[in-house]
């Protein structure tokens, strides 16, 4: 009997795009949207791109130029791990938060705000801002509070999860309830 066996090669970008894991991007995204219906995904998580007035970033005001929330909405594990640091000035939040489940449909360019989707720009205009915002869903105040995070690391993609992982730490000029910028105006959200 012949050894029909084949060669072991890494797959072609075509033959990756139409894999099996990659086709069940679509299940899983129905699967998470369950937990969503059901109430137990209760922080949502918006990418939010804008450009600084001025010349150079925190110069001038922030115009927000696109948001875009993940969907189905991802899990988001824990905000317990964010406290507050004496600063010179005040408290400013501190801490990471681990984000997983999101859907493998965003690119990894748009998951480090590198390009701004539906805009199909891939070069945004500097000084530019990008953040991750995680706000609750509405259950508790219908204007919730936003905490403002940035990539701590770059998306991990788990194919065999069919899910990105990614890792947030946090940020302070978090925009207010309303989703306005209080950055240099010295008001809190």
């Amino acid at each position: 009997m012949a050894d029909e066996r084949r060669p072991l090669r890494p797959l072609s970008p075509l033959e990756a795009r139409s894999s099996l894991a990659q086709r069940l991007t679509g299940v899983a995204d129905r699967v998470r949207q369950v937990a969503t219906r059901l109430g137990a995904r209760p922080y949502r998580v918006v990418l939010v791109w804008g450009r600084w007035t001025g010349s150079t970033r925190g110069e001038g005001e922030l115009q927000f130029l696109r948001e875009m929330e993940l969907l189905p909405t991802p899990k988001v594990a824990t905000l317990d791990s964010v406290t507050f640091s004496i600063f010179h000035a005040g408290t400013v939040p501190a801490g990471s938060i681990k984000l997983t489940e999101v859907s493998t449909r965003y690119t990894f360019d748009e998951l480090q705000g590198h390009m701004i989707p539906e805009l199909h720009e891939d070069v945004i205009p500097s000084p530019f801002d990008f953040f991750y915002e995680v706000r609750e869903d509405g259950r508790r105040d219908a204007r919730p509070v936003r905490r403002r995070f940035r990539l701590m690391s770059v998306p991990n993609l788990d194919a065999e999860n069919a899910q990105w992982t990614l890792m947030l730490e946090s940020e302070s000029e978090a925009r207010n309830r309303d989703g306005g910028s209080d950055y240099l105006k010295g008001t809190q959200g």
